[in-house]
Parts: C-alpha cells; sequence; structure tokens
C-alpha cells in the first residue's frame, strides 16, 4: 500500500532539510505528479469548460426547453416554499417535509429566493462547483488527465443532471463539503492558514445545508493533525469554532416550527442489510468509469478473485431472495426519476437495456471489491477519513429506518477516485498512467452513465412540466387546486402546508402522498400511464424527450372521483 508522503508529520531530517522541503518536492514531482506544460493547462481548462457545459449547462438548457426550470420539483417543492417564504419576509419556516438543514442554501439567495427559476440556476452553479472541485481535489494526487476523469465521472453520475437543476439540497451540499476538502487539501499541502479557513467555513456552511457534511470539516481537521500542517494549534482551534458553530446553529434549528423530529424506528438488521448491499452495487455503477482506468483484473491474486466472486455473489443471492432492486432509489430505474412522486410514472427505457445496467452495476462492485482486497489504493488520511465516515454515517441513517438515496454516495466518487487513480504500477499491479485500452474503457463507461442521465433528465423534465401544465389546465376549468393530485409537488404546493407525517387513514384515491395534508383530495388524478381500475379517462400527448419530434407520451386524467 503507497503511502503519501505529503502528509508525513513535519520533522526535521538528517540532512539538516525539514519534510516540508521534502513534501514541496514531493507535491510537485512526487508518484502521483504529472507535468504539465502551460498548453497542456490551457487543454485541461478547455477540458473541464466542456464537462460543465456537458454535465450542467445541458441539463439547464433542457429544463429551460422543457419548462420544468421555473417548477418545484418532488420533494424540492417544500423547499422551494421555504425559500419563496424567506426572500418574501427574511424569516425561515419549516414545513415537516425536510429532513436537512436547508437554512444554508436558502440565506445566501436572499431576496432572489422568491424566485424558483432563480433558485434552481443558483443550484446548476453548485453543480459546476462540484465539478471543478472535484478536478482540483484529484490534481495534485494522481495528474491532469485523471482529475479530469474524476469530474468526468461525477458529472456522468445519472441523476447528476437533474439534481442540478431541482433544489433538494444533495448539490448544494456536495459543492460545499468538495470545496472544504480541495481547500483544507491545499492548507496541509501547502501550510497554507488561509486555505484552512476558507474550508471550514464552506464545511459549516455545508453542515447548515445538511448535516451528513460535518464529515468534511472533521476529515480536514484530522488530516491537518496528522500533519502537524497549518499548525497543531490552528487545527486545535479551528475545531473548536467548528463545534461551536454546528452546535449553535443545530440549537437554533431545533427552535423552529414545523422542523422535523429527532427520533429513530430502532436498529433493523434487515434493513442495514439491504442498505448494504445497495451501497456496494449502486457505488460500483457510479465509480465503473474510475476502476475501468485502473483496475486490472488478470494481475488479481487467487485469493483476491474468490473473496471478490464470493462478495458479489452473496450480494445477488441477497438481492433475489429478498426481490428487491440492488440499486438505492429513487432517481435509478426504467422509469422516469422518483417514480413514487406521482402516479403511473411512465417507463422511459426497454426492459432488455435497463438491464444493461444492474449488469454494470455487478462489474463495478466487483471491480471495486477486488482493489480494495488487493490493496491497490494510497493511504490518504484526508480522503479516507471523508470516504469512511460517508459510508459509516450512511449505514448509521439505514440502520435506524431512514430511506436512503443513491445521491447520497455522490461523494463517494472523487473521494474513491482520489485514492484509487494515484496508485501506480508495483502497487498490486495498477496501470502506471492514465493511457491505453482502460482510459478508452474509462471514457465508454462515462459516456454510457452520462447517456442514460441525458435521456433520464429529458424525459424526466418533460413529464414534470406536462403534469403541472395539465393541472394547470383543469383548474382554469373550473377544478379546485386542492382537489388535483398531478404529483407531489403540486398537491404540496397547494395543499395547506401542513405535512401530517402520519396518515390521517382517509381513502384519498390518488397518491400515497395525498392523505398527508389534511386539506388536499384526489378529486382529478393526472397519471403517466393507464389507471385501468379507474376507468375511462381522457388523454392529453406530451413531448416524450423535450422535443415532439422525439416522440410523445400520454398523459392520462380521470375525473370525478370525490
Amino acid at each position: 500500500m503507497q503511502v503519501i508522503e505529503r502528509y508525513a508529520p513535519t520533522v526535521s531530517g538528517s540532512d539538516g532539510r525539514d519534510t516540508m522541503t521534502r513534501f514541496r518536492q514531493a507535491d510537485s514531482a512526487g508518484p502521483a505528479a504529472e507535468v504539465v506544460t502551460p498548453m497542456g493547462r490551457k487543454a485541461h481548462i478547455w477540458a473541464l469548460a466542456f464537462l460543465v457545459g456537458g454535465f450542467v449547462g445541458m441539463p439547464v438548457v433542457i429544463g429551460l426547453a422543457a419548462g420544468s426550470l421555473g417548477l418545484p420539483r418532488n420533494d424540492a417543492w417544500s423547499y422551494s416554499w421555504i425559500a419563496q417564504h424567506f426572500g418574501r419576509t427574511a424569516q425561515i419556516t419549516m414545513l415537516g417535509w425536510n429532513r436537512s438543514a436547508l437554512v444554508g442554501q436558502v440565506v445566501v439567495l436572499g431576496p432572489l429566493a422568491t424566485s424558483i427559476t432563480a433558485q434552481h440556476v443558483f443550484v446548476a452553479l453548485c453543480g459546476a462547483v462540484c465539478l471543478v472541485a472535484a478536478y482540483h481535489l484529484v490534481l495534485p494526487r494522481a495528474g491532469g488527465r485523471a482529475a479530469l476523469l474524476a469530474a468526468a465521472a461525477l458529472g456522468a453520475v445519472p441523476e447528476f443532471g437533474l439534481l442540478t437543476t431541482s433544489y433538494m439540497a444533495d448539490i448544494p451540499a456536495l459543492a460545499g463539503v468538495l470545496t472544504c476538502l480541495w481547500a483544507g487539501d491545499r492548507a496541509v499541502r501547502r501550510t497554507s492558514s488561509l486555505s484552512l479557513w476558507l474550508g471550514l467555513i464552506a464545511g459549516i456552511w455545508a453542515v447548515t445545508v445538511r448535516e451528513q457534511a460535518i464529515l468534511a470539516p472533521v476529515a480536514v481537521l484530522i488530516a491537518g493533525w496528522w500533519a502537524r500542517r497549518p499548525s497543531r494549534r490552528q487545527v486545535v482551534a479551528g475545531g473548536m469554532i467548528v463545534l461551536a458553530g454546528v452546535v449553535a446553529f443545530e440549537v437554533w434549528r431545533r427552535t423552529l416550527s414545523g422542523d422535523d423530529p429527532l427520533g429513530s424506528t430502532g436498529i433493523s438488521v434487515e434493513e442495514t442489510a439491504s442498505v448494504v448491499v445497495k451501497m456496494f452495487f449502486t457505488s460500483g455503477l457510479y465509480l465503473l468509469p474510475v476502476l475501468c482506468a485502473v483496475v486490472r483484473p488478470l494481475r488479481w491474486r487467487k485469493r483476491t478473485w474468490w473473496l471478490t466472486s464470493g462478495l458479489v455473489l452473496l450480494g445477488l443471492v441477497w438481492v433475489f431472495q429478498s426481490r428487491r432492486s440492488m440499486l438505492l432509489g429513487n432517481y435509478l430505474g426504467d422509469t422516469v426519476a422518483y417514480p413514487v412522486a406521482s402516479v403511473g410514472a411512465p417507463a422511459i427505457l426497454p426492459t432488455a437495456l435497463w438491464g444493461l445496467f444492474p449488469v454494470l452495476a455487478v462489474v463495478g462492485a466487483g471491480l471495486l471489491a477486488g482493489q480494495l482486497i488487493e490493496g491497490a489504493f494510497v493511504r490518504d488520511p484526508l480522503l479516507i477519513v471523508a470516504g469512511a465516515l460517508l459510508v459509516l454515517g450512511t449505514l448509521a441513517q439505514g440502520a435506524v429506518g431512514q430511506v436512503i438515496f443513491s445521491r447520497y454516495l455522490l461523494l463517494l466518487v472523487p473521494v474513491v477516485a482520489g485514492v484509487v487513480l494515484p496508485a501506480r504500477k508495483g502497487t498490486a499491479g495498477a496501470p502506471s498512467g492514465m493511457t491505453g485500452p482502460g482510459f478508452r474503457f474509462a471514457i465508454v463507461g462515462a459516456c454510457l452513465l452520462g447517456l442514460l442521465g441525458l435521456v433520464l433528465t429529458a424525459a424526466t423534465d418533460s413529464y414534470d412540466a406536462a403534469r403541472w401544465r395539465a393541472a394547470e389546465g383543469l383548474v382554469a376549468a373550473g377544478e379546485a387546486p386542492r382537489d388535483v393530485d398531478a404529483g407531489l409537488e403540486w398537491v404540496g404546493t397547494h395543499s395547506d402546508r401542513k405535512f401530517l407525517p402520519r396518515a390521517t387513514g382517509r381513502p384519498s384515491g390518488g397518491g400515497w402522498y395525498v392523505d398527508h395534508f389534511r386539506t388536499s383530495r384526489a378529486c382529478v388524478v393526472v397519471s403517466g400511464s393507464p389507471q385501468h381500475r379507474r376507468g375511462a379517462g381522457e388523454t392529453h400527448p406530451y413531448p416524450r424527450f423535450v422535443a415532439r419530434a422525439l416522440g410523445t407520451a400520454q398523459l392520462h386524467i380521470y375525473r370525478d372521483r370525490c
């Protein structure tokens, strides 16, 4: 296992030079370094801009074309309302539908928070920050080509495009986490006090968006303590400020009315096992481009082959025995994203074509397990601590009964890339560079995942916009907004905004969510697929993938159910 010299504690060497001098030399010419000329640096900037344009700019354009960029989206209906209320009144009011802290992503918008389009553009900018920060986090560890691959792998995660154009907390929190890790890494690498404080500020802000982001400042502080850089005194001071800031924020946040209640349903062994298996396969799918670039199974030891095969088979047996999906929800599937947020979510991929992606997840999970068993990764305190806290924290959430979604694992992509891409020949047979068939396979993997993300984004944006427009048409024709079930975002936005954690028990006739709002009814249901038990209904065509030239789909409207 390769140890990163740049994180060795600062002590005097026998040759009269302290470790800091050797650290700086290793940083610029160490085993993971790559000589980049000004021309090459310019090419990397253009390549990074291309990735930002493709993985962030394209979803924004699709949202504009579909008409969904100015609409609330799935769970984020409540986040958008909270932000709009703050923009008008400068007050934070929770609705009971906000598992995350949210405050950080609301306050920074100020008066602009009244515009849902501005909310989504802000998240898109955070998505661009994610790609840039991921690039710079991997750059000093593995070089420019590997850093670009890491950024591309993050952008190619199928739900990344949808998340960058909705007001969910995932992308803003990820932007804060990656900025914290990037700045903290610079602080340790260059003994920069300014970078340390900037990183901790970004980390504290990320915690005010989503509490799980605390892993970033903790990882930075542990790495700084380990390396004694900038100094342990500054690390201790930073830790005290982070602790005080986070505690003060949480105490204040819990005074807000309408906040999610604390509590647990108890430890569930079955749910924990489910989360472990699904995280294993979902991580394999996300990390496939990175793993293809460096993993060489033919060079594995026999023990690695046996252990890897056993782990994969054990996971598959559990999936088939439990009859559960092998991937975490709720974006990935053969239908539009978050299918539970509406009635009759339509399929967008043929079953045979969608079946390719679980196969890729199995392949990726096997490559990941083999790489870890072989020990073909560098011992990087910052990234290993961040990754371990992410995995353990997510497992803990699942164990106490919280629903775990695939988007919680986005951070794993740059973190794992940062520890496996620097591996070199001689460390369990890792390749010597980002060239050759492995790199080409990595590009193919990123393209496949990116294409799935493009299809998922276009189909979901079109479906969401079509449902909202259909509901507006029903209201214009005389229906009461609270009597229309056009999906979670419509029902939530037009409800009394008092979410009931326990359903009322009254039959609603619509989606499960209708029963959680006391004044909402499903007299008219807008469905994305036929609901034969509801009888005959009206059909309304809409573009399946934004443009009618790419095909049309049908909405089904069922009336008079009250």
